[in-house]
């Protein structure tokens, strides 16, 4: 495969990497900038060409992004000199990252039933119950919800920051109102556990800083128990993948006139699975908790049940999904 002509060769450049599975599929182009080339001859290549060096600019700069830390590889440049004669350069390396890397789980103290007042954000309906896992208090604070904390061990002298995604493999809920029982609806459409779709959106949001910048996700799957609701039931199902964003190279943001775009990727580590499911009934009984009068909401012995976060799951797998979930 060919990515660039002209420079100092008088052929197009080719390359071979001694491990092409570590590595993202990534792009190049044919016009050394960093744009991907459209149905050119370098589409699903190993890597991307950016601006030509500052200093040699016949000569362009290759960039490629391996997937896999401790790792040894080499890549192996081709082409013909101006004198026509054939010339090769290879370079290896062992490729840095983060080791001994594993998600600390808390939280996830059990299915409450939590009386109001709430003061859930974004509830306006605060005079409700609530029924989850864990009680929301803001966008990245939780009491009792469950919280995944990256341990890693940083590559020396470039920890790099951390973020999250989250895909819904199953997010489904059925209620009793009134006279009519409504079907279970799917309120995330179209997940599936072969269909994912994102949680919120990218990068999951409800992100906060523990020791390394990002290192921590919170989820808080629940509902408002509202009023003329008879029963509510739910199945949530969820993998929370962790990923690594390598700091920049000033190496790199050099050869493109100080912008970094293009230079570094986010890196999966690894995922965790994920969910829980509750079947709670109105006893059509009335309290008072400081002056509110709400429903009195039970467990449905038979029907609620609740699933840990699962044991972590090194994979370089990226994260896909078929739409937004919710």
């Amino acid at each position: 495969m060919y990515c660039v002509n002209g420079g100092a060769t008088n052929s197009p450049i080719t390359w071979t990497v001694t491990n092409p599975s570590h590595m993202s599929e990534g792009f190049c182009t044919s016009d050394a900038t960093t744009t991907p080339a459209s149905g050119g001859p370098c589409t699903g290549g190993p890597a991307f060409v950016t601006t030509p060096m500052n200093y040699y600019q016949n000569y362009p700069y290759f960039a490629f992004y391996f997937l896999v830390p401790g790792q040894s590889e080499t890549i192996t440049l081709y082409g013909i000199d101006p004198l026509g004669s054939p010339q090769q350069a290879s370079v290896s390396f062992t490729v840095d990252g983060p080791t001994n890397v594993t998600t600390l789980a808390s939280g996830g103290t059990g299915i409450d039933i939590v009386p109001p007042p709430t003061s859930i954000p974004g509830v306006s309906a605060s005079t409700l119950p609530w029924v989850g896992d864990g009680i929301p208090v803001g966008d990245t604070v939780c009491t009792g919800c469950p919280k995944w904390v990256a341990s890693v061990t940083p590559p020396s002298g470039a920890a790099g920051t951390y973020q999250w995604v989250q895909v819904l493999t199953t997010d489904q809920g059925a209620y009793v109102t009134g006279s009519s029982v409504l079907p279970a609806q799917n309120l995330a459409p179209g997940a599936t556990p072969s269909t994912p779709m994102l949680d919120t959106q990218y990068p999951y949001p409800y992100m906060k800083t523990t020791t390394y910048p990002n290192d921590t996700a919170i989820d808080d799957p629940g509902s408002t128990l509202q009023l003329y609701t008879g029963e509510v039931t739910r199945l949530f199902m969820a993998k929370m993948y962790l990923m690594w964003i390598p700091p920049v190279s000033t190496l790199c943001t050099s050869y493109q006139a100080g912008s970094s775009a293009g230079c570094v990727m986010p890196v999966s580590l690894g995922y965790n699975t994920w969910g829980l499911s509750y079947d709670v009934i109105n006893t059509l009984q009335v309290s008072t908790n400081d002056e509110i009068t709400y429903d009195n909401w039970v467990f449905n012995p038979s029907g609620c049940s609740k699933q840990t976060p699962s044991v972590w799951t090194a994979s370089t797998q990226y994260p896909s999904w078929s739409g937004i979930g919710k």
